[in-house]
């Protein structure tokens, strides 16, 4: 037997009643969690939800299409592919503060600005891209116009995206670039 043999989690039935992918769930939170919470937790330096990171790491993982296939990889391999997850896990809640941080500033730059004394042409002005804005996301296609506002507004991430509508990454990514360009388009005609 070689030595990466050894370093295999198996994935057999270890208990009565237990399948063999949950004891090799088991296993593998058993070896891996303690080094996931620390890697989790120096990069959300403290924030909160740390432990429901690590929790989503295993939930994502327990869902995986051909999970035995990956589990039964090296435990260097498995090891990487669950750090991989976690750091997907990072940037996606990053990515998704960030627009929430964007939509809020948007929604609130109205009100700012009134709130400032601007002069009636500033406000017209920004109701005017807000307007065109609007109209050019209306005119995407529905397929577009959907990966575009999950994009954006609800902050999901690309695999998220491709999840919900059935279709690849890829194809989310030209869905959110069209959309985008047509809205430049839009804003270029418009001279704003």
């Amino acid at each position: 037997m070689s030595s990466q043999a050894s370093n295999v989690i198996p994935l057999r039935k270890e208990r009565e009643g237990e399948t063999a992918v949950e004891s090799a769930l088991q296993r593998l939170a058993d070896e891996h969690e303690m080094a996931l919470r620390r890697f989790v937790r120096v990069r959300l330096a403290g924030h909160p939800d740390h432990e429901d990171l690590v929790q989503e790491v295993f939930l994502r993982v327990a869902r995986q299409d051909r999970l035995q296939e990956r589990l039964s990889r090296s435990a260097d391999a498995v090891r990487s592919y669950l750090f991989s997850i976690a750091t997907n896990i990072i940037r996606d809640r990053y990515r998704q503060a960030l627009m929430r941080k964007k939509h809020d500033e948007v929604i609130n730059f109205g009100s700012s600005m009134e709130d400032a004394a601007c002069s009636a042409e500033d406000i017209v002005s920004v109701q005017e891209q807000r307007d065109i804005i609007k109209s050019a996301i209306l005119k995407l296609t529905p397929s577009t116009r959907d990966a575009f506002m999950m994009s954006r507004f609800e902050g999901l991430s690309y695999r998220q995206i491709a999840d919900r509508m059935n279709i690849s990454v890829s194809m989310v990514e030209k869905h959110v670039m069209r959309a985008l360009s047509g809205i430049r388009q839009r804003i270029d005609r418009h001279g704003t």
